[in-house]
């Protein structure tokens, strides 16, 4: 098996006024946001070189403390936006929530011989 060249791949992440960028190496950024500033705007996620992403298939979900999926992007574009608006029934003050990622290569073969794990990307409290 050889290398994946997609492993490190960098996103931006912003969410509200908040934007950090970060290496999918399973260090989580961490956003504390008000229940109340949820209902507007939306959290976007942005590949940095986005050349790179063209060999992958890469999805995001959120979960809840309990691992239970809350919400899930399928077949992500370089650029993916969550309307937090969206989000707001599923989501309550005082809980924190986790949104991972998993890629794997768009090319079948090697698909089939990847180990699929998700890779934390952020940690999102409601206060």
């Amino acid at each position: 098996m050889g290398s994946c060249a997609f492993a490190q791949q960098q996103f931006k992440v912003t969410m509200g006024k908040q934007s950090k960028t970060l290496i999918m190496d399973g260090k989580a950024a961490e956003y504390t946001i008000k229940k109340s500033a949820i209902k507007t705007g939306n959290v976007v996620i942005a590949a940095i070189n986005p050349a790179e992403y063209t060999e992958t298939i890469r999805s995001f979900m959120l979960v809840d403390d309990a691992d239970a999926e809350l919400y899930r992007i399928k077949n992500a574009k370089t650029k993916t936006s969550i309307s937090l608006k969206s989000l707001t029934p599923k989501l309550q003050s005082g809980k924190t929530y986790r949104l991972y990622t998993i890629s794997i290569p768009s090319d079948p073969a090697k698909a089939a011989l990847v180990r699929v794990r998700r890779i934390l990307v952020a940690s999102i409290t409601i206060l």
